[in-house]
């Protein structure tokens, strides 16, 4: 396994046992499942019905997310929501000015590389940064370049302490009893947060002012700012690394990828919208791209609930 992946052995248990398994850890149930029409019930035609459970939301995720929308169920959850929502309009969204010249920037940087090998990742965390930063708050990172490297490396080491707690659970309190793990990367997070909030203060147009209309809550913001940080940031710079990466694997599908791309839009000028909505080929590569390495979901059945899934003919 040490040249393989870390979902291969999963990949095993699915073609023996099939696509939804019980493991009993511990005295607890963890129930996997790769069946796309459970995904749909979980995550769409029936969401009310499941929460993250506490293994995610008070425990695991809590020290960095807090009970922001990310990691929050029920009325809390839709609290948050009604927060956010209204500053995501199809307007706002449908604005590609800040991404295309932050992409124009990052294209830049791997040209200067002349051909030699290059941290693919890093460059796009540091893409996905600049850009959460400044479309949702107005700061441009590059101003504090320091600070913002700072921020990334704290926050990896946060995800991957997370990562170890997953892992672990539900003994991994014991091994930070005496030392949190994510103590100190919190709190360069914390402080990179605030910077943003002293320089700011809300300027017009962005998730930041948005906020700070609604409520004088500071630790409430700076929740909101970080669940939407992770989101803007690691979502987004894994789906871009993996697509890339597999790409380089299938040359062929880069070929027709590349191809709808130059027939669509003009080599000299940014895509509209309009044009990126109607690349179907680009979007059958980022699904496929999400399906096959999609990130760590886990969800918990409502206790208050009783729910049967099933698929069809069964």
């Amino acid at each position: 396994m040490e040249t393989g992946y870390v979902n291969d052995i999963w990949g095993q248990h699915i073609k023996t046992i099939g696509n939804t398994f019980n493991t009993a850890v511990l005295g607890g149930d963890d129930i996997f499942t790769t069946e796309p029409e459970f995904y749909k019930a979980v995550f769409s035609t029936d969401f009310s019905s499941f929460e993250l459970g506490e293994k995610v939301e008070t425990d695991v995720m809590h020290s960095l997310l807090g009970s922001g929308i990310f990691n929050s169920n029920g009325d809390l959850w839709k609290f948050h929501r009604s927060l956010s929502r209204p500053f995501f309009s199809r307007d706002r969204i449908s604005d590609f000015t800040i991404f295309a010249r932050h992409a124009d920037e990052t294209m830049a940087k791997l040209a200067m590389t002349g051909g030699k090998p290059v941290d693919l990742q890093e460059l796009v965390g540091r893409f996905t940064i600049e850009t959460s930063c400044e479309f949702l708050f107005g700061v441009d990172a590059r101003v504090f370049s320091s600070q913002t490297a700072e921020f990334t490396r704290a926050f990896e080491g946060v995800l991957d302490s997370t990562v170890v707690r997953f892992r672990l659970y539900p003994l991994w309190p014991w091994l930070e009893l005496f030392s949190n793990r994510t103590r100190s990367g919190i709190s360069i997070v914390d402080t990179f947060v605030e910077e943003i909030l002293r320089i700011k203060k809300g300027e017009k147009g962005t998730l930041l002012d948005h906020l700070m209309g609604i409520t004088n809550d500071r630790e409430l913001i700076k929740g909101e700012l970080v669940n939407f940080l992770l989101a803007g940031r690691d979502t987004t710079s894994c789906t871009i690394t993996f697509m890339c990466y597999l790409l380089a694997q299938h040359t062929s599908i880069f070929s027709k990828l590349r191809r709808e791309v130059l027939d669509t839009v003009d080599e000299e000028a940014h895509p509209t919208p309009e044009q990126i909505k109607g690349m179907k080929y680009l979007w059958a590569v980022i699904n496929e791209t999400l399906r096959f390495v999609q990130l760590y979901l886990y969800a918990r059945l409502n206790e208050e609930l009783e729910q049967t899934l099933s698929t069809r003919g069964s």
